[in-house]
Parts: structure tokens; sequence; C-alpha cells
């Protein structure tokens, strides 16, 4: 195992624990804080947020996923401690439960939005009814990527090729299980067919070009509920709003934190193969 291995697992161990860290943290604030601080149907959803992130946070510590983009092939490899214990169909599973997390990130960022939205149309439904509408969006996103997270747990012959990838590049022994899935554009053939592109449309594009897209479409709405009737904002009112709706973006902060993690393994990586050829 060469200092990339070494490298890869210690920054994703890392961000795990950091994560968890910071998750426990507002779970706490949450529980101490005045309840008469915020109303409890907005509390809901932010609890709902910061488990979901720590049960990210814990898989990503325990399994440390390492992205890999190489011959036109996207591979996810787990080589943390856990995935060597494990069963590999526990750590697929352990993949795909990762990945329908990391997808709440920005699909719950429309539930808050969509809350107040109903609060400012003088609804006057009950507390469960108004969280299951917000939620509904979520939820259909859930059980998209939930049903495809399958398409990427490889054929066997897929499977050699992913492995000998992750071999090559992190030098890893034959005698090291090692626990991968991941999708190709250039190797479909290997794969029963099936293409990155599609999952890449309705995994990743699909659930969030449409949760941004629905929660600028929310915010403009609740702009014109604020703005009805003649009534003028004051410069407080506009500053708490902007507040609010900032809360809910930093939701996803964590996923672009992540991401840039990511880009600096691929670079690292694309480093190391330069220097050797």
């Amino acid at each position: 195992m060469g200092v990339a291995f070494i490298a890869a697992v210690g920054v994703c161990t890392l961000e795990g624990l950091v994560g968890i860290a910071l998750n426990l943290w507002l779970l706490i604030a949450l529980v101490i804080s005045k309840r008469r601080v915020m109303d409890r149907v907005y509390r809901i959803p932010i609890y709902v947020s910061a488990v979901q992130n720590l049960l990210l946070c814990i898989l990503i510590a325990t399994m440390s996923f390492v992205h890999i983009f190489r011959e036109g092939t996207f591979v996810t490899v787990m080589l943390g401690p856990l995935s060597q214990f494990w069963p590999r169909e526990v750590s697929v599973v352990a993949f795909q439960i990762a990945l329908v997390l990391t997808t709440m990130m920005w699909t719950l960022i429309p539930v808050t939005a969509t809350l107040q939205l109903m609060g400012l149309s003088s609804c006057s439904w009950p507390t469960w009814k108004r969280l299951s509408i917000s939620l509904i969006f979520t939820v259909l996103c859930v059980i998209d990527v939930a049903v495809l997270s399958s398409h990427f747990v490889p054929t066997p012959e897929f499977n050699d090729f992913i492995e000998g990838i992750v071999r090559d590049l992190y030098k890893i022994e034959p005698n090291i299980r090692i626990a991968a899935v991941g999708s190709t554009s250039k190797y479909a053939q290997l794969n029963s067919g099936r293409s990155m592109l599609t999952l890449l449309l309705y995994l990743v594009l699909a659930p969030y070009i449409l949760s941004y897209g629905f929660f600028i479409s929310l915010v403009c709405l609740i702009r014109r509920r604020l703005t009805s009737h003649g009534v003028t904002l004051s410069a407080r009112t506009l500053r708490m709003q902007r507040a609010f709706h900032m809360m809910q973006l930093m939701q996803a902060s964590e996923d672009l934190g992540r991401t840039t993690t990511d880009e600096v393994h691929k670079l690292y990586r694309f480093r190391g193969v330069s220097q050797k050829t």
C-alpha cells in the first residue's frame, strides 16, 4: 500500500469524524435550546437533517468512500476498516445507504421553505399534515435514488475490471479484499449495458436540479406573499428572510466540502500518474 492509500483513508476518516462531532453538537444544541425560540414544525426538519448527516458521516469515517474516475469509468472503493471485516455485500449496501443520505443533503433543502409558504398561506392544517406535505418531494427523490442505486453494483466481469483499477492505483496486494462499486460509459458491455450517463442523469442531476429549482420557486412565492397587499418589508425583515434561506442552503455545504476533497484526491492521483509517465 502506498502513500495515496494512506492519505485517502486518513482524509476520509478525518472528514467523517469532524462531521460526526459537528452534527452531534447540532443535535445537542437543538435539544437544550429553548423551544419558544423556534416553532416545533421547523425543528423537526432540522432534526432530520442532523440525523441524516450524522449517519452519513459515520459511514464515511468507518467505510472511507474514495471516488476514482479513470478510463471513462467511475469507481467508488471502500477502504475503511469496516470494509475489511464486513462481507462485500454488506459494504455495497452501506454504499447504497450513503448514496441516499448524500442526495438527501440537497433534497431536504426545500422542506423548511415549503413549511414557511404554508404558514404564510393562512392554512390551519395540523403539524403532521404540513410536515407530510413538505416531505413529499424528499421522499420521492429518496425512492428514486434507492431504486437506481442498485445499478452501481457491478457484474462479475465489471467488478474484476474496476478492482484492477483500484489495485493498480493504490498498489493493493492481491490478498487484501476490495469492495468497490461503479459505473462506466466506455465499457458498458462489461456491466450489462448499464451506462454511467443514465445514472448521472437520474441519480445526480435530476434530484439536484429539481431540488434547487423547487427551492428557488418557493423563495419567489414566499417573497410574493410577504409583499402582497402593498406591504413594504423592513430592512430587518429582509435580513431575517435572507438568513433563513441561507441556513437552508448551508445544509448542503458539507456536500461541497466533500466534493472538494474528492477533487483533491483526483488531482493527487493524476499528478502521481503523470510523474510515472
